[in-house]
């Protein structure tokens, strides 16, 4: 499922869910799919649903 707690402070923050990266994280365990998300200075930081989280 990923990181869960970390993609919750994300999008508590304001970031805007944007997509995953398909085995696009690689670790001595091998490649995972990562999260990606952004914050841009002119957004609105309110709060909305990310598809991933619960």
């Amino acid at each position: 499922m990923g990181n869960v707690p970390s993609a919750r402070t994300a999008r508590g923050l304001g970031f805007r869910y944007e997509g995953m990266l398909r085995q696009g994280l690689s670790d001595v365990r091998g490649r995972h799919d990562g999260w990606i998300a952004a914050l841009l200075s002119g957004d609105d930081r309110t709060p909305v649903d990310w598809p991933v989280l619960p």
